[in-house]
């Protein structure tokens, strides 16, 4: 979808989808802080480009400076983001000795199961009005 609106959009969501499959997998075998410092970054850096195209617009593409609508999917997306940046920081400062509560892991999990739930209806189109981007 994203190489048809703009071949350099395509090419953006292709590394940066192949970059946030890899570094996890590279954690797995191999604990470098660095790596989790340098995952931040770059998953800091989609956000500020989400923002930055929903306040103001790219300035490249089929429509320069026009920003996009903010959708219900893509929001929760952008929170996602911003929690793994906030992981990824406390895993390499080395504050990882939070205890959380087993009611408070269930109710997190739940809230993460519906919240993506109605990001993949509203991406299918099946949720209501609510759900789907506005302009």
């Amino acid at each position: 979808m994203h190489f048809d609106e703009y071949t350099l959009f395509g090419v953006f969501f292709v590394g940066s989808g192949i970059a946030q499959l890899v570094w996890p997998i590279w954690v797995l075998f191999r604990r470098w802080r660095p790596l989790f410092l340098l995952a931040a970054v770059g998953n800091g850096a989609i956000v500020a480009l989400w923002a930055v195209d929903r306040i103001w617009g790219l300035p490249l593409g089929p429509t320069p400076w026009k920003p996009d609508p903010v959708g219900f999917g893509d929001s929760v997306t952008a929170l996602f983001e911003v929690l793994l940046v906030v992981a990824c920081l406390m895993l390499f400062t080395g504050r990882r000795r939070m205890m959380l509560r087993r009611a408070s892991v269930l109710m997190l999990t739940c809230a993460v199961v519906v919240i993506t739930a109605l990001s993949f209806l509203s991406a299918l189109g099946v949720g209501s009005s609510l759900l789907t981007p506005t302009q």
